[in-house]
């Protein structure tokens, strides 16, 4: 501290450390100086009383006290405060701004003071036993905080929002489209939303940071990634939307490419993987798919069909690989993990069976090759259709020479459609009534047919006969 007498007639004093800029004073001295400053001061009187300033007077500042310890002062970005560590024998801490040249908080008891950013400051020890030791001041800090490049978020409407920065102040954005001119806006939400592959570049400024660096996006979509399936050795999958076309690798070559959804002409071991692609604006190549390997296919398996004594036995022989088989008899479907199956039943003559082997454990394709189609043939002797139909007109009754001995009986229906009546055959060889339940004919006509046929006694030889007719006219 340096201090002066009163001169008669001054109204300030006016005085410069170091050679700066002269500062003015109504009091008798001046504080903060330290040792090696050279003061100059003079006496300033008001015009109106007729004196002109005094002449300076300089002096040198000794000061033989021990300074304090420095104080080592970091700028805390996160908090925007200075944070010191405590001088020994410091009673508080005096922070000046340098940018504003002036006091910025005095007589501060703890070790840290929140700031403005972007200003330089100075921390000083202001000692307890100010007779022994002189303050100590740190050097300046710079609190100048860069913005971080803001994140840009572009939605799949092309819409676009800036997350706010996490700083005091109100941040302007500017950006750049597609290269254009740089525009700016204060609003997270106020940029126009994008078209597919437009380039948007956005920095972000708040008073008192330094500007943020620049975040480039571009409005594109990935391409789905394919799923792609092997079998038969051929590989497919479904049309991705965006795609132009696909690229596909088989066992790590080099890419080719293809407008089809399918690949054909893999050998068991080919690995192939696929993915979607297209030169359209905005669009991004997709991942390639999961690797698919052509794996071997099962063999069929040779099997036999036994048909009688009420039951149905189909037996094959075991595949290699297979974990089960599937089998279809007729319309039916059977599962099962052994070698044979048997029904309840004699399969109807028609009947038709295939089967194929199933792996479940990724040795071999999933389904192996189909068997030969067994169809259940009727290998009987077929009865003749009775040829000795007539009608009775006087009894309305239908009949026919029973003659024959490996007739069980006779099946009588009146109309293609019409409900079975069952006549037992006797075998007498003579002419037998074999129906005279009556008749129905169709509207409007006078006419109706009559179908017959025989049933056999043997039916494991022989076989029903096809259906016999016979017409049957009315007057009326």
């Amino acid at each position: 501290t340096l201090e002066w007498n009163w001169v008669d007639g001054a109204y300030y004093f006016g005085y410069t450390v170091n050679g700066g800029e002269e500062q003015t004073t109504g009091n008798l001295f001046i504080e903060g100086l330290k040792g090696g400053d050279v003061v100059k001061i003079r006496a300033i009187a008001e015009e109106s009383t007729g004196y002109i300033p005094s002449e300076y007077v300089t002096c040198t500042v000794t000061d033989d006290r021990a300074p304090l310890a420095t104080p080592t002062v970091t700028f805390n970005e996160n908090y925007t405060r200075l944070e010191w560590t405590a001088v020994e024998g410091a009673n508080y801490y005096n922070v000046y701004c340098v940018t504003d040249g002036e006091m910025y908080r005095q007589n501060v008891y703890q070790n840290f003071v929140r700031v403005e950013v972007g200003k330089l400051y100075t921390v000083t020890a202001i000692p307890t036993d100010s007779e022994n030791y002189a303050p100590s001041t740190s050097q300046a800090i710079d609190t100048s905080v860069k913005l971080s490049a803001p994140t840009v978020y572009v939605y799949e409407d092309g819409s676009v929002y800036i997350e706010n920065p996490s700083v005091k102040g109100e941040p302007i954005y500017y950006y750049t489209l597609n290269g254009g001119e740089e525009q700016s806006t204060d609003n997270e939400s106020g940029i126009t939303p994008l078209s597919y592959g437009d380039v948007l570049r956005v920095r972000v400024t708040v008073t008192g940071y330094i500007d943020s660096d620049w975040t480039e996006v571009t409005y594109s979509i990935t391409l789905a990634t394919p799923e792609v399936t092997v079998s038969g050795g051929v590989a497919s999958w479904g049309a991705i939307d965006g795609a132009e076309g696909y690229l596909y690798r088989i066992n790590g070559a080099e890419p080719e490419y293809t407008t089809e959804l399918s690949v054909s002409g893999l050998q068991v071991g080919d690995v192939i993987t696929v993915c979607a692609t297209s030169s359209k604006k905005g669009y991004i190549q997709s991942a390639y798919s999961e690797e698919r390997t052509q794996l071997g296919v099962m063999s069929a398996p040779t099997f036999t069909v036994t048909v009688g004594d009420g039951n149905t036995v189909i037996e094959w022989s075991a595949v290699e690989g297979a974990t089960g088989y599937q089998l279809f008899v007729g319309d039916s479907e059977y599962t099962t993990s052994e070698t044979d199956h048997m029904m309840s039943g004699e399969i109807e003559f028609g009947t038709t069976v295939k089967l194929r082997a199933v792996c479940d454990n990724g040795s071999y394709e999933q389904y192996g090759e189909w068997s030969e189609i067994y169809t259940h043939e009727d290998t009987r002797i077929k009865l003749d259709a009775p040829d000795t139909l007539a009608y009775d007109a006087e009894n309305y009754a239908i009949t026919v020479v029973d003659d024959d001995p490996l007739v069980s009986f006779y099946v009588v229906k009146v109309g293609e459609n019409g409900v079975e009546y069952y006549c037992e055959a006797k075998y007498t060889g003579a002419t037998e009534v074999i129906y005279n339940s009556g008749f129905t004919t169709p509207d409007g006509e006078s006419s109706v047919t009559v179908y017959v046929r025989v049933i056999p006694v043997d039916d494991v030889t022989y076989a029903p006969s096809d259906w016999a007719t016979v017409t049957v006219a009315f007057d009326f």
